[in-house]
Parts: C-alpha cells; structure tokens; sequence
C-alpha cells in the first residue's frame, strides 16, 4: 500500500482512479501496434473492466466507463501518443479530452484545447470547469456562477484557441522557436473534420489585396468616418488571418515539436465525401506512412493506417423519438394526391420532407436562377438560340453563377423590385439584391389589416417556407412546444429576413440589448447579452449566427431554464451553423430546416444539438403527468417550381427538347430535392468507410455491445 504520508499528484491519482489501482499496479507492459493489438489490449485488464454494457450507465460520480478507457490509453504510463476519437453526439467526449489532459499534467507543459470558434472554446471551458471535473475546479464553478470570469490565469495548464489563430502564430516562428515553445504539449483539435488539408485560400488573397487597396483610399479621404475606417481595418485583420492554411501549419508544428500527444475528437469525420478521412488521419500518421488521396479506397491500407489510433463509439439510445414530417402543400393547402413524377423523385430520398410547390411568380424568378447557373450565355450580351424562352427575359450573366445560392435564396424569398409585392409583369429580386428598405416596404404591404397568421397565409406566394413554418410556429407556441430553426443562410433572404418577419407579427428578439457606455472618453453603444429570462409570457426568440457577438452559452442556458421548457418566456431560437457543435439545446419539441446542407452528417449534427442524452428530461416530465406523448418533429422544406402549368410547364417542355440537356431536369429543378438526393448518395459511400472505422478502432471489442445494438 501507499503511504499516508506520501504526497500523490492528481494527474496520478486520477490514473488511479481510472483504473482502481495502485502505483505498484502501473508496470504493465503495453502491445506494439502488432496483428492482435486490439486483441492484447482487450485482455488487459485495466481496460477490460471498462467494457461498455448495450446502454449508458451514469456513473455514481467522475467518469463514464468509456472516458476511463481514452484516459488510460492516452495516459503517461502508455507508449501511444495520438488518437482519433470518433464517439457520436451525446457520449461526452469533451470530458474524455480533458481527463486524457488531465491524466497527463504531470508529463506535459500545456494543453493547447483547438475549437473552430471562441464560442466554442468558452462552451469547452465552461464544461472542463462545472462537468468533467467539478470537484478539482470548485472555486472555478463557483466564480462562474456568480456572473465572474475565467480566464488563463486561472487554468495555466490549458490554452483555449482556434487553429486558425494557432496557424498563424505558427507561420512566423522558426523551427527552434516552435520546438522550445510547444514541445511537451497536449494538442486537443475539437471538430477536426472542420479542418481541410486542400483549403483553397487563392480567393481570400484575392478579397484582402481588395480591402487592402479599399483601406488605403478611405485613409486618404479627409471625409471618411473613423468607425468606418475601424471597421475596415478588422476586416483587413480578420481577412490576412485566413490566408494562413491552418492544416499545413498543425502538420509543421507537430513534425517539429518533440515529445507531444495528439488527440482529435470529432462525431462525423466525413462531411461530404469518404476521401476527407485521408486528411484527418494524415495529422497523426508518421511522415513516412502518411496516405495517398486514394488510399482510402484500399481496405488493407485504411486499416493499416487505423491500427492503434481509433476510437469508435456510438451514441447512447435516446429514448427521445423524433418524426420526419411528410407533407405536401400547393397555394398554402395541403394536399394529399402528389403528382407521380414529383412521388418518384421523392421516394429517391430516404427522409420525409414538407414539400410546398412555388407560385406562379416564384417559380418564374425561381427558373431565372436557374437559367443564370446552368445555360452557358453565347457571349455576355446573349444566350444561345436553344434556350429556353424565359431565359431571355433576363441579361445573362457576366459568368456562370452557382445554382446552390441563386435557387436556394430564390426559393427562399422573392420581393418586387424596391420592395412591392410581386407580380408577374415587374422585376423581381432575390439574394443580395434584397436590401432593408425593400424588406421593410415589402412586409409594411402585406401586413397591412391582417393578423398574424393572416400574414403568414399571405406570404406563401413569395416565401413558402417561411409561410409554413411560421403557421406552424404559431400553433407551437399556443400549445406549448418550444422551437428551433436551423438556417445557413444568414444575409438576403436567409435569417436576417426571417426575424424582421416575426418581428412583424408579434415576436420579440430578446438575444441582446443595447447600452450606452464611456470608453476612453466617447460614449459607445455595447451589446448586452440576455442576463436571465423574462418574468411574463410573451413570444419571444433568441437569434444566434455568427455575427450575434454576445456568449452564445449563457444565452442558450437562459433558453434551456426549467421554467421555459415550454416556451412560455422565449419559444423560438433561429441559430446557424455557428451552434452546431458544442452546444445543446433542451427541450425543443419542433425543429425547421429551411436551406438543407449537402450532406447528411452536417444535417445530423443540427438535429443533436436538441435530441441528445438528457435533452428533454424536463418537458417529458411535464407530458407524462398530462398523460401526453414526447415526439420530436422535424420540418425539413423542399419548394418545387411548379411546372405543371404556366410559365414553369413551357420551360419544361423546351427544356426537354433541347439537344444535352445536361440533366438540369433532374429532380424536378428544385435545389432542395436535389440536396436531399445527393445527401442520400454521398451518406452510402460514407457509411462504408465508417463501418472499417469501427471494427478495426482500438477499442472494438471493448465498446463493442454499444456499438451493434
């Protein structure tokens, strides 16, 4: 036994407690990356112990059995020194992070913890400190409580940063700075999937040489505002940080720096192809094994590669049920006869989806879109003859546009031009083009003598998503059921749009409010974060993009409160892909995608922001005592042109007898199905990569009952 006397680290004695042993206990020997490595690390029984039962067990207090398992195998008393940590939403794989950090303090100078965001990073902070290891880090807990922050100088072994902004430090030290400097280092690359080995950076070079030569003439005028001049100058700092190619750097800095550790954590590493698993696993291969682009294609060599460097684990079983709503609506009524090509190309999508057919005017501007991103013009001034006829009613464009932002905003919301409500005669506009003052006249027009939900009818010929989803969105709320809305799309007709309509039919936005300040002698405007949750009942929504500059945290724990789980102080959050990692989201009862990814897995980690292990503990509790059923409803949009009539049926039959089509008929010219299509693909071809990922991960046979239920 140990002496009482003696004075044990904690970094050991959470080794200890990982493994219920003692010192004399860490003299095992560990396997070489040899044929049976899983196997020989399987039979050891420190690991053994830890075998995973079918479901989640919560531990009485410390870790889950699974987070012993990564802390031990990444431990100081190991020879391995890098992972892939592949463990899906919801089965707390931050806190595995940090006890791997922790379990090595005692060997390493610093943990350098790599988030996409700062919001994200604060998120992480915040869980090391109330979550992981509450008991180590009480007076840290306490001090958040209180409203106080913590910052460095509180947590000396951790260094909380992007890759991006560690990229750029990187790129200007030498090779015996950045070995003196980051040697003996822990490296925790959160989101590793977000990082990309052939980022082109060409077009940001190009966009800051613009700013550049933009800053230099403001300067020179004697009428340029100082708060304009500032503001182009963040620009200019922001732009020159993304020039830097963070993966090269992380690849630089982890060939040169001498005894570190690398862990990535990540729940999808492959995002839009199967390839991107050549890139992560490149970051934790020696240099003389590195793999080929193509490499991920040979089953011998993947496998190689995976040897001792993967873990895998499958969510928990959430007892949470959720429903894919199928619906199908024309002029805002819904139908049930879906025409049979339109059920054909639907049945290619394995999800049901909320299809609305556009109007007459939309489908029009909705082609038009079409027209500028799939028929190459003759020269810039004229289309070729074989066009279709309602491509000539607009000026080609100066190059080929991308169809996936004019047919996604276009199918988002069309306005008159200035602002007037549509019609078939006049100028329609879409995207960019939509400025304020147009949105401001445009929805003072069709509000004029309606209620709210008259309103929300009356926007479904210029903007049927949102018509739905706001119909929806009231019932939601006189029902009690709390709401999210995911949108990438921020600018033209995306969220920003969406908020000043629900501005306009009774909604607050509560995310922040403004104060004035003195700050070295001028009187500034500052945003003020929520502090804590309305008294009275109102419909309210918090708005989170990343342009909202207040923690994003603490704003959706106000949204989380007990008392709100059924909306009654703030039903809705609108958030984009800035809250789709790191955060989650309680009791949320519907959810509404309006501008789909293309690709399952982005779409996947959205819905695990609010259906996630304890999501919804509050709000079944409520139901149950209502004698009522938890059923989480999921909106996914589709609009299609309408092409059984009109203007939308003759482009189709021209389209049609045009010499190589180029398939640009295929599902149904709507950029949703054909997201949905391609999602469907892409995720089969991913799948097969994930499945030589799992059984050939470390810690297969351990993990192995949660991951074949």
């Amino acid at each position: 036994m140990i002496s009482k006397d003696i004075k044990i680290p904690f970094s050991l004695k959470l080794l200890m407690l990982i493994k219920n042993m003692e010192v004399k206990d860490f003299m095992t020997t560990y396997p070489d990356y040899g044929p049976d490595f899983e196997g020989e690390i399987f039979r050891l029984k420190e690991f053994n112990k830890e075998k995973l039962p079918p479901d989640a067990i919560n531990p009485d207090g410390g870790l889950y059995k699974h987070q012993k398992v990564l802390a031990r195998f990444l431990s100081e008393s190991t020879p391995y020194n890098s992972l892939l940590v592949i463990h899906q939403v919801g089965t707390g794989k931050t806190c595995a992070a940090f006890a791997i950090a922790e379990a090595n303090q005692r060997i390493m100078k610093k943990t350098i913890f790599l988030s996409p965001s700062q919001d994200l990073n604060k998120q992480q902070r915040k869980e090391l400190i109330e979550k992981c290891f509450p008991d180590k880090y009480r007076d840290l807990a306490d001090r958040l409580r209180t409203g106080g922050r913590v910052g460095s100088s509180q947590l000396p072994y951790y260094r909380f940063t992007t890759p991006q902004t560690l990229g750029n430090t990187i790129s200007r030290m030498s090779e015996k700075a950045i070995r003196e400097k980051y040697s003996n280092t822990l490296f925790i690359i959160d989101e590793v999937h977000k990082i990309k080995p052939y980022e082109n950076v060409k077009d940001k070079k190009i966009q800051l040489a613009k700013k550049k030569k933009e800053l230099v003439e403001m300067m020179q005028d004697k009428d340029s505002k100082r708060s304009d001049i500032d503001k182009l100058k963040e620009e200019v700092k922001s732009l020159q940080k993304q020039t830097v190619q963070a993966y090269i750097q992380l690849q630089k800095v982890f060939r040169i720096a001498e005894n570190i550790k690398i862990l990535l954590l990540t729940a999808t590493p492959m995002i839009d192809k199967a390839s991107e698993i050549v890139g992560i696993l490149n970051l934790i291969l020696p240099g003389n094994q590195q793999l080929k682009k193509t490499d991920w294609q040979s089953t011998d060599k993947l496998k190689k590669a995976i040897k001792g460097r993967v873990s895998f684990l499958k969510s928990p079983e959430i007892a949470t049920p959720k429903e894919f709503v199928g619906e199908y609506y024309i002029d805002d009524k819904e139908e049930k006869d879906i025409p049979s090509g339109i059920s054909t190309a639907l049945d290619r999508v394995n999800i049901d989806l909320v299809s609305c057919v556009m109007s007459e005017v939309q489908t029009k501007t909705y082609l038009q879109s079409w027209c500028e991103a799939i028929f190459k013009p003759e020269d810039l001034k004229t289309w070729k003859e074989q066009t279709p006829t309602l491509c000539h009613t607009i000026n080609p464009p100066k190059r080929q546009k991308s169809l996936a932002y004019g047919a996604e905003q276009a199918s988002l919301l069309i306005l008159g031009a200035n602002g007037t409500v549509p019609d078939m005669q006049s100028k329609t506009i879409y995207g960019s083009k939509i400025k304020r003052p147009d949105l401001v006249k445009f929805i003072n027009s069709i509000k004029r003598g309606r209620n709210s939900l008259e309103i929300a009818k009356a926007l479904y010929p210029f903007a049927p998503k949102y018509s739905l989803t706001i119909q929806k969105l009231l019932e939601a709320y006189a029902t009690g059921k709390k709401t999210f809305i995911y949108m990438r799309s921020v600018s033209g007709g995306g969220a920003n749009a969406l908020k000043y309509i629900l501005e306009n039919i009774g909604y607050k936005d509560v995310t922040f409010r403004k104060r004035q300040v003195l700050a070295q002698g001028k009187i500034k405007t500052k945003k003020v974060a929520l502090k804590k949750l309305p008294t009275s009942e109102r419909k309210r929504f918090v708005f989170l993009t990343g342009d909202t500059n207040v923690d994003k945290a603490s704003v959706i724990d106000i949204f989380n409160s007990p008392e709100n789980a059924e909306g009654k102080y703030i039903q809705l959050l609108i958030g984009t892909d800035t809250i789709t990692q790191g955060f989650s989201i309680k009791d949320v009862q519907e959810m509404h995608v309006h501008d789909p990814p293309w690709n399952y897995p982005t779409l996947e980690q959205a819905m695990g922001r609010i259906i996630r292990r304890g999501s919804h503990v509050i709000i079944n509790k409520i139901l149950q005592d209502r004698d009522e059923e938890l059923i989480v409803k999921i909106y996914l949009y589709n609009a299609l042109p309408e092409l059984t009539k009109g203007v939308g049926k003759t482009f189709m039959k021209e389209q049609k007898a045009l010499d190589n089509d180029s398939d640009a008929l295929s599902y149904w010219n709507s950029i949703d199905l054909k997201k949905y299509t391609k999602m469907t693909s892409k995720d089969f071809e991913i799948k097969s990569v994930e499945k030589i990922l799992k059984e050939n991960a470390f810690d297969c046979g351990l993990f192995y009952q949660r991951n074949v239920r």
